[in-house]
């Protein structure tokens, strides 16, 4: 007897074949793979931890002396920089009294005098006050003219101090300046006087 399907070709049942999947040989294979791993990371951390045991009697063995030439060290860098801040500061001082005056002759305004100029060092501390009076009225000095001439005289000074240590040459040694005015008219005068003080002292380095 013949079958013959009149049906559409889209309608009939297709056959799928199964597909036969060895899951036992996977499963063996990837089990294998892991268990490789799982030895060759093993054998790293034994092989891992006995350097590290070796290197940590070495160490055991150097480190006192290791301790002791650190404590040499810092001393002598120690005695070095002292010896050397202690030259700077007495020995070659970078900012000497004869520099300061100079400066302060070159730079103080034409229209105005001092009266009194204080210096005071404490090795590489550099304090200096000047107190000068001025003509207000007339060609007399203006109070712009004092501040310029106070920072021109601290930028000046500036350039001489040199590093603040040698243990850190990067850093720059600065100074601070302070200007304080007052006015006072003479008794028979019309003309006033302007009176100002000009304070420069060196920042220490915890200063900001």
């Amino acid at each position: 007897m013949i079958l013959i399907n009149l049906l559409p070709q889209e309608l009939r049942l297709k056959e799928i074949k199964k597909i036969n999947i060895p899951y036992r040989p996977i499963a063996i294979g990837v089990f294998t793979i892991f268990l490789l791993c799982a030895v060759y990371n093993l054998f790293l951390f034994i092989r891992i931890r006995e350097q590290y045991r070796g290197l940590s009697k070495q160490w055991k063995a150097l480190e006192q002396n290791s301790n002791e030439a650190d404590v040499l060290e810092k001393e002598l860098g120690a005695t070095i920089v002292t010896e050397v801040d202690f030259y700077d500061g007495f020995v070659d001082p970078p900012l000497e009294t004869a520099k300061v005056l100079n400066l302060v002759s070159d730079l103080i305004p034409d229209g105005a005098w001092l009266t009194q100029l204080i210096f005071k060092r404490n090795n590489k501390d550099i304090e200096l006050v000047l107190n000068g009076v001025s003509r207000v009225s007339g060609k007399g000095l203006k109070l712009i003219e004092i501040q310029n001439f106070a920072n021109g005289l601290k930028d000046k000074m500036e350039e001489s101090l040199g590093p603040a240590s040698q243990a850190n040459p990067a850093v720059k040694k600065k100074m601070k300046v302070t200007v304080t005015t007052s006015s006072q008219k003479a008794d028979n005068e019309k003309a006033e006087s302007l009176l100002f003080t000009v304070a420069f002292k060196t920042e220490k380095l915890d200063q900001k």
